[in-house]
């Protein structure tokens, strides 16, 4: 399938162009208001694409911050629980363990969590 880049799009809106401006040269089997019809869509579908693009790029930094924010809280709440853990409070110390547990990479063996 021959495949229309932005480099190409000239070509082929020059080559509609004189295609009816002389039907002469132009194999009658060919279709040159269906290929106009082909081009404007795929212009249209370039435009929405371009759209859709900058709305995911403003998505994907929404959930960024969104993200980082929520991720920023958790790891207050986790200092907090250690703390609680060093000063005995009663049930911290599973809390502190679990937390340590579900922390990506950190956890596990002789690690004590996030940032210690």
């Amino acid at each position: 399938m021959a495949k229309m880049g932005d480099k190409t799009v000239s070509f082929v809106q020059k080559a509609l162009e004189y295609a009816k401006s002389n039907p002469t040269m132009v194999p009658n089997y060919l279709d040159i208001a269906e290929a106009e019809r082909d081009l404007k869509l795929s212009l249209d579908l370039q435009t929405i694409h371009n759209l859709a693009g900058t709305i995911t790029l403003s998505i994907e930094d929404a959930m960024m911050i969104c993200g980082s924010e929520a991720y920023n809280v958790a790891l207050l709440i986790y200092k907090a629980v250690q703390g609680a853990a060093k000063g005995n409070v009663p049930g911290s110390q599973a809390i502190l363990d679990e937390l340590k547990q579900r922390f990506p990479g950190r956890g596990g063996k002789g690690r004590s969590g996030p940032k210690d």
